[in-house]
């Protein structure tokens, strides 16, 4: 990778849309490498102003004016154990939850499944987390089913951040229409 062997950066990963490397003080480089990486660096460089959003994604340093790259915070991978430990609710309830405030939005077909989404969603609206993430999401227009799959967090200064952000309904619009 040119960019690698040029600046001695480290590259931590690659998706469908960019390429991200560490920097080695705590913070990355996201690269986009087509348009769908543009989308998502857009994405996240002007993240929604809702106060719901505030503090939950990781911090932005420097980004290109076309969306070409951006430095961002460094963050750690979340895991299920780290989740439950850092908001109070467990991963596959927090999963339910965020069912029962957008049942259209993730599969649940059933009456039954419906009634399980409910209940995890009244039982978990009175945790301050869960509520700045159902506001970021009707704010915000963030996907639910993005949100809901635990490698679209990470941790950063020791709170969960949404380190996927760059998926809102209005970037999915844009990508299917090219």
């Amino acid at each position: 990778d040119i960019l690698s062997a040029s600046w001695g950066k480290h590259k931590l990963g690659q998706d469908q849309g960019r390429a991200v490397y560490g920097l080695g003080d705590g913070r990355v480089l996201k690269v986009a490498q087509n348009q769908n990486g543009l989308a998502q660096n857009h994405a996240e460089i002007t993240i929604c102003a809702s106060p719901d959003a505030q503090g939950i994604f990781p911090q932005i340093f420097d980004s290109d004016s076309q969306s070409m790259w951006l430095i961002a915070e460094e963050t750690a991978p979340m895991s299920r154990t780290n989740f439950e430990k850092l908001t109070g609710i467990s991963w596959s309830e927090f999963i339910f939850a965020v069912g029962g405030a957008f049942p259209k939005a993730l599969s649940a077909n059933t009456r039954g499944q419906i009634r399980q989404h409910q209940a995890a969603f009244d039982k978990h609206y009175a945790n301050r987390f869960f509520r700045r993430v159902v506001g970021l999401i009707k704010n915000c227009g963030y996907e639910p089913s993005d949100i809901v799959k635990l490698n679209s967090w990470g941790v950063a200064r020791g709170i969960p951040v949404v380190v996927y952000s760059g998926s809102t309904e209005k970037n999915s619009k844009v990508q299917h229409q090219r």
